[in-house]
């Protein structure tokens, strides 16, 4: 596991799975306070709708053979798995049963999701489900913007949002997730997840959400600063780009086109 370290919220790697949260003092995650993506960006959480149903202890040590019983013919169904089986494992004590059934799946499994969810398992201690039809978040690029905010912390808690969007539409490393559409300062948040779990970074919040930026944005209206434009995610700057930075929106793309991949 590779920790990164920063005062009281951390991301950490365990196995490709992205835990962004609290740490407590035991080196257990506040699972109440954190946020689990796969190495795709998917977001995964806590699976309450199968804690409803099955009524299990939340936590995996606390599991016996019925409780492991019950999660295996959930999995089966869940997870379209055919071959799931059990029979080489010799029956130990529950907290050892529930940790060897655990290892067991993980190691006998090809399929990809139900891989993650095994590593969620043993991270977590919980039952963790794939969030449908969410946009994936670019880790890379979440990861890479977090050693710069950390670089700076002083300046990174004052920064506004137009100034962080700003930011983003003068580097060539993020327009695959927002970009100018117009030299009268019109730009395209193109993927608002990314975006905004991004802007969450500089206020420490790792539950930021696209509408919770958009709230924020929108207290700038007004201010001859920003405001929305015609299309969905479109916005603009009211400020002349050029006076501002020294280069029209198209010169900067341009600049951007004209980058080696």
């Amino acid at each position: 596991m590779e920790a990164i370290d920063q005062p009281e919220t951390v991301i950490d790697r365990c196995e490709t799975v992205y835990v962004f949260g609290t740490k407590l003092d035991d080196e257990k995650f506040d699972t109440d306070d954190c946020q689990v993506f796969d190495h795709n960006g998917y977001h995964w959480i806590v699976g309450e709708q199968f804690h409803a149903n099955f009524k299990l202890p939340d936590n995996v040590y606390k599991w016996d053979q019925v409780h492991i019983n019950s999660w295996m013919e959930w999995a089966k169904n869940e997870y379209n798995l055919s071959n799931l089986c059990t029979t080489e494992l010799k029956k130990l004590t529950p907290n050892e049963y529930s940790w060897n059934i655990v290892l067991f799946c993980d190691n006998n499994s090809s399929n990809d999701e139900f891989r993650t969810h095994i590593r969620l398992l043993k991270t977590m201690h919980k039952v963790y489900i794939k969030k449908k039809d969410e946009e994936p978040i670019d880790i890379p690029l979440l990861l890479k913007y977090k050693y710069k905010v950390d670089a700076n912390p002083e300046l990174s808690r004052n920064v506004e949002i137009w100034q962080f969007l700003l930011y983003l539409l003068t580097s060539s490393k993020c327009q695959h997730v927002i970009e100018w559409v117009g030299n009268d300062g019109t730009f395209k948040i193109i993927k608002p997840n990314t975006v905004s779990w991004m802007w969450g970074l500089h206020k420490n919040n790792f539950k930021m959400t696209y509408s919770k930026m958009a709230a924020a944005l929108r207290y700038h209206y007004g201010k001859g600063i920003i405001e929305r434009a015609n299309g969905k995610l479109h916005y603009k700057f009211v400020k002349d780009i050029k006076t501002m930075i020294g280069h029209s929106p198209m010169d900067i793309k341009n600049m951007f086109d004209q980058e080696p991949n």
